[in-house]
This record gives structure tokens, sequence and C-alpha cells, in this order.
């Protein structure tokens, strides 16, 4: 179904990290301003009818909600094949490790290594000794 790109916006304001999320900062009053809910009369709501009528006949009452009687509502079984710690790249090793770059340190490395003898590839005559 189709909807406003006011309403995407709005819900996808709603749904988001807290710290984004709308009225995080502003409260109800930030609510309020959403272009979304512009034509509301905050004021007088409590006075207006609601829009969908529903009768709540007692406390466990789920009748105004929809049936899925085909949906898997079971919790996921986690094999330990699963574990996020016990995939390549979270057992650990990496735990508090920092990466730097030490520029100076690795320009010496090349320097000392372009003063080596060059290695050769193939057998003297073949020509194809190359330096690598």
């Amino acid at each position: 179904m189709p909807i406003s790109v006011d309403a995407k916006t709005t819900i996808k304001r709603f749904c988001c990290e807290p710290e984004r999320r709308m009225g995080h900062n502003g409260g109800l009053e930030e609510i309020k301003q959403c272009i979304f809910f512009r034509r509301i009369d905050w004021n007088h709501i409590r006075e207006r009818p609601a829009p969908i009528r529903v009768e709540v006949k007692s406390i466990d009452d789920t009748s105004n909600f929809d049936d899925f009687p085909d949906a898997d509502l079971r919790w996921p079984v986690v094999t330990p094949s699963q574990k996020p710690e016990e995939e390549p790249g979270h057992r650990g090793e990496f735990v508090d490790f920092t990466y730097k770059r030490f520029d100076g340190h690795t320009q010496k490395m090349r320097y000392s290594e372009m003063n080596k003898q060059p290695r050769t590839h193939g057998s003297p005559g073949e020509g194809t000794q190359t330096q690598v």
C-alpha cells in the first residue's frame, strides 16, 4: 500500500537510533510539530471520536488484532556453530588490537631490502632472470 512521503519520513524518524528518534530531544512538542501531524488539533484531541472504534471484551481480548496462523512464533535455536564469537575473525585474536602504520619504519625496511642482492627467477641462461 503506498504511503505519503510525510508518513514515510515520520516512520523513519520513529524507527531509528534513540538519540536520533523524534521526540528524543524535544519530547511531545517535537512530535506535535512533525509535518505528518500538522492537521491534528492537539488542544481538543480527547474530545474527538476515535477514527477506529474498537470493542475490548476483557483484559486479554485480542480479537481486534489480525491472526497469523501460519507464522512460526518459536524462538530460533542457536547451535554452537552459529555463535558469532566462534565465526572466523570473532575468536578474540584482535581484541584490544590497534593498527598503527609506521611510515618511517616501513620506508627504512624498503631501503634495506633494496640494498640486498637481487633475487632471480628461472635458471641462468634461460633469459628469464628478473629482479624482485
